[in-house]
Order: structure tokens, then sequence, then C-alpha cells
């Protein structure tokens, strides 16, 4: 019998849908527009469904909500409709899946406040993105203990096993070298 896992792919930047040349001048764009009007960042949902027969049955009906691409300081109107969006789809776990922060980025704490409220919802994951690698040394390591001290498991080449009745499912951070994003 096959089990599924919801999973649900949360809050990304519209400017990932555009050509890679586009790509560079719409993030520039997008970084000069988004302090002065934050909310312009579009939030989009998809929804997949996962069925395997090699899912645990304790994990059948399990829902995964992750998070990717929030690039840096959402505005708390944004943080409203993150949470928001996160409590309609009740998720068992988030994951937040790279560049929740951003190199140009100085100041991570509604970052912080964003990771210690969905930390009070169920546990939080969180794997590097490409612009978590590029953060001085200085500011990687004050936001990646940030999210320590607010709960968040920081995943880096590394794996955490979830337990539910005597089963479990493995969650895995990989951090990818540079070299290979383009």
């Amino acid at each position: 019998m096959k089990k599924s896992i919801s999973f649900s792919k949360r809050p990304y930047a519209a400017y990932h849908d555009t050509l890679y040349g586009e790509k560079q001048l719409i993030k520039r764009v997008f970084r000069s527009i988004a302090p002065l009007c934050p909310e312009n960042a579009m939030l989009r949902t998809s929804e997949y469904i996962v069925s395997s027969a090699k899912i645990p049955a304790s994990f059948d009906g399990f829902r995964i909500a992750q998070l990717s691409d929030l690039h840096g300081n959402p505005s708390p109107k944004c943080v409203q409709k993150f949470v928001q969006r996160i409590n309609d789809f009740k998720p068992d776990a988030i994951v937040i899946t790279g560049d929740f922060a951003d190199e140009w980025i100085q100041d991570f704490h509604s970052l912080f406040r964003l990771a210690e409220t969905l930390c009070k919802k169920c546990t939080v994951y969180f794997a590097y993105g490409n612009h978590e690698q590029k953060l001085s040394t200085k500011n990687r390591r004050f936001f990646i203990r940030g999210l320590r001290e607010r709960g968040v498991h920081v995943l880096n080449n590394r794996s955490e096993k979830l337990e539910r009745n005597g089963e479990n499912i493995t969650f895995c951070g990989i951090r990818v070298p540079l070299r290979f994003y383009r």
C-alpha cells in the first residue's frame, strides 16, 4: 500500500521564473525596490503529494512546508502572510531550503523572528543556499547561530532522522559548492 507525504513548496520571489540574463537585472531592480515596498515580493504556493511504498506507515499524510528564496528581510506584512499560509497548510515539519538570507542584508532580526515563530508550530530544518554561502564569515556565523538559538535544525552537510511511532524519515541538508551555481 502506498503512503503519501504532502509537500508544499512555499514562498519565493517571482524573479526566479525569468531567464538567466533577465534574472540578474530583475534581481537588482527587486533589491532596490524591496526596501521601499517589500510587500511586492510575490508569494507562490504549490502543493505536491509524494506517494511511495517506502514511506513508513507512521508518516502517511505527513505534511512538509518548504520555504525558499526569501532573500533577506521580509516586512512584518510579508511575515504575517508567510505565517498565515503555513498555518493554513498545517505542516508537521517545515524546511527552509536556502536563500533565506542574502549577502546584502546586514540585519537578520526579521528572519530570526520568522524562524522563532515557525519553530513554535513544528520542527524547522534549514539547508544552505548559495546566498547564505556568500555571506561574510562573520555574518554567516551570526546568522546560523541565530537560527540555532531559535530552535532551527541547521543541516550543513548532515542529516537528521525524525521519528514517529518507532519509524523514521531522514531530512538531509547538502551544502552545494558555489562553483556549481550559475
